[in-house]
């Protein structure tokens, strides 16, 4: 793994690194919060102005004592452009997330993968009217593009209040790996 200024990420280490949403490469997140059975999309940059904006304590998150990931609780209202999925429940029996599972994380990942192949999440794309003649004739009036970089991220209590969650998203700004779990 290639860390923000080229160097080699040390997996298995316990001290915190500059991972997460200020300096990865993605342009989208996806918060997968399984106790309100719901996700939580948005762009990175409304989470990061959120963060910027917002007058939020830093938390960090505790793994067997050690500290793996520090970060910002955000009401989910507070994050602009934020939008709550439902997502069909035999999906939630397929996956059944449990709390502090270990790899839940990589399981994040592929539930995410699964709903956005399967057509239940879908993201904004670029279209363009073909004015090109010949492809035209070749049957595309329409060119689509699109070029998400999508980070997941696995908030197990995260979501409404009314539904039971915390009411924030916890938005990740460091971490580490102490267990060397790898997806």
């Amino acid at each position: 793994m290639v860390g923000t200024y080229g160097e080699i990420k040390q997996m298995g280490n316990e001290t915190l690194i500059d991972e997460g949403i200020f300096n990865d490469k993605s342009n989208f997140r996806i918060h997968v919060c399984p106790l309100v059975k719901r996700l939580y999309s948005y762009p990175t940059k409304c989470g990061i102005n959120a963060i910027n904006k917002g007058d939020y304590k830093k938390r960090s998150v505790t793994t067997n004592g050690i500290v793996t990931a520090e970060g910002y609780a955000v009401p989910v209202n507070k994050i602009y452009l934020c939008q709550e999925m439902r997502v069909p429940k035999e999906y939630w029996n397929q996956y059944a997330f449990v709390e502090k599972e270990k790899g839940g994380g990589g399981k994040a990942e592929k539930f995410v993968l699964e709903l956005t192949t399967k057509g239940w999440i879908r993201y904004a794309s670029k279209a363009v009217l073909v004015t090109d003649r010949q492809l035209q004739f070749d049957g595309c009036d329409i060119s689509v593009s699109s070029n998400w970089m999508v980070q997941v991220k696995l908030d197990y209590r995260g979501g409404a209040k009314h539904l039971h969650g915390t009411g924030n998203l916890f938005v990740q700004t460091k971490e580490c790996n102490p267990e060397k779990i790898y997806k």
